[in-house]
Formats: C-alpha cells, sequence, structure tokens
C-alpha cells in the first residue's frame, strides 16, 4: 500500500471509531451514511460530512428512528433480512444488528452474521425486531432475555417474526395481546402463552406497540405495514416496488 493510501485510511478509521468507549456517539449524537449499499453503512461518525465511502451527506441519527435486530445462533435468514431490508431501504431508519456478545453467528448453516454491537453496549432502540429460528439460544439465555425486557420496555415499537414471538411469550409481554407466529408453532404457542390470543391463517397481527408475524417471508408485510404506519402508505408502496416484492396493504393479511 502506497504510503499516501495508507495515511488516508488511517485518517478515515480514526474518524469513524471513537479512541475510548465513552466518546462512542449516541444513537442522537452522530451521524451515518443513507443506506446506498457502500461499506460505510451501519458506522456512526462523530460529525458531518460527506460519507467516506460512497460521498453522500451523512445523516443525522436524531432525524432516523433507531432499529435494533437481534440475530444469534441459527437465526432464520430471511426473517432477519426482510425486515432489515424494509427498513434500510426507506432511508428513514439507522439500522443495526444485536448479538449477546457482539461475536459472530451463524444463521442456517451457511451464512455468517458479523454483529455491529452487543447486548452492552447496542444503542436503546426505538423498534426491536425479533427473528425467529433457533429461538432456545434466546430463551434459555438470561442475560439476553432481560436485555429482551428492557429494550422492549423502552422501545415504541416490538416486532417478532416466526418463532421470535416465543421470546416475548418468555418474557410475558404478550399476555391479553393477540399474538401469531409460523403455522407449525401455532400449538406450541398457545401452550407457552395461555393469556395470548394466537391467531393462525394471518402474515401478522398489531398490536400497536408489539407486532408478531407468521414465518419467514411474513416478516416483510409486517414491516411494510409498520412502515406505511409510520412514515405513511406511499413510502410502503414506493419501498415495496424497489424491492420488487408484491404487496398490498391491509390488516392481518390471510397467510
Amino acid at each position: 500500500m502506497a504510503r499516501g493510501t495508507l495515511v488516508l485510511a488511517l485518517a478515515l478509521l480514526a474518524f469513524a471509531v471513537p479512541s475510548t468507549a465513552e466518546e462512542i456517539p449516541t444513537r442522537r449524537d452522530g451521524f451515518v451514511c443513507p443506506p446506498c449499499g457502500c461499506d460505510q453503512h451501519g458506522i456512526v461518525f462523530a460529525a458531518a460530512g460527506p460519507c467516506p465511502g460512497c460521498g453522500m451527506a451523512l445523516v443525522a441519527l436524531e432525524d432516523q428512528r433507531a432499529v435494533a435486530i437481534l440475530v444469534y445462533p441459527g437465526v432464520e435468514l430471511l426473517d432477519f433480512a426482510g425486515p432489515g431490508e424494509v427498513f434500510a431501504a426507506t432511508g428513514k431508519f439507522h439500522v443495526y444488528t444485536v448479538s449477546v456478545d457482539g461475536e459472530p453467528v451463524l444463521s442456517q448453516g451457511f451464512v455468517t452474521v458479523d454483529p455491529q454491537f452487543s447486548i452492552a453496549d447496542a444503542p436503546a432502540p426505538d423498534i426491536l425486531i425479533i427473528p425467529g429460528g433457533g429461538i432456545r439460544n434466546v430463551l434459555e439465555n438470561a442475560g439476553l432475555m432481560a436485555w429482551i425486557r428492557s429494550a422492549a420496555g423502552t422501545a415504541d415499537h416490538v416486532l417478532t417474526v416466526c418463532t421470535g414471538a416465543f421470546a416475548l411469550a418468555e418474557a410475558g409481554l404478550l399476555d391479553g395481546l393477540r399474538a401469531t407466529t409460523h403455522h407449525g408453532s401455532i400449538d406450541h404457542l398457545r401452550e407457552k402463552a395461555p393469556r395470548t390470543e394466537v391467531l393462525e391463517g394471518v402474515r401478522f397481527v398489531d398490536n400497536g406497540k408489539f407486532v408478531t408475524s407468521a414465518g419467514v417471508s411474513a416478516g416483510i408485510d409486517m414491516s411494510l405495514h409498520v412502515v406505511g404506519g409510520l412514515l405513511g402508505e406511499e413510502t410502503a408502496v414506493r419501498t415495496a416496488r424497489y424491492m420488487e416484492y408484491a404487496w398490498s396493504p391491509r390488516e392481518e393479511t390471510e397467510d
């Protein structure tokens, strides 16, 4: 590497990565690149300016809602990637991944996900997304369940995909509400959440703060529905069109 290139790379790294934990910007104080696909997406910068990766103007986090997507060993790929695509594609959300310890996790045996945060340093989300998959890795981790309860308590919206609903059931957060999950886990959720009305044959169920969806691709429908409620139906339709995803806005669509 040429000396000038090395100096520039080190300068950009120093700009992007705070030197101490105390200097890490909060979700309200930093700046991020819009979801353009460049390799700087997800990095929180301390000051405004052009993105060093693509040149686009960095966006203030205070102007974006924070969307945390939990990932863990065995997490279903489309369960987290589908909602992530929806929220990121709008350009109006700061989307990031969180794992229990910040270490890479394996999804479905062939995709390694490198989380941006651990539960110890993750920004507090406005929207928390809990995907399904190997959900026992979540339910059997006391520290992770405590984080879910805390993050869900302060978030404006909590979304689950597939068996992610079991995390909310375990936390007692579905009591008195309606919910759904993957069609193969309906009876099991009814057993685990006896004070919850578990619906079968629907794509998603919206309780206001807590929104649960059926399996895999249903998380995309749920996320578009939430985007439509927050940013307007036109934005949701435009996002679905960008994704080449056939979607019709409606409440609790049939599975």
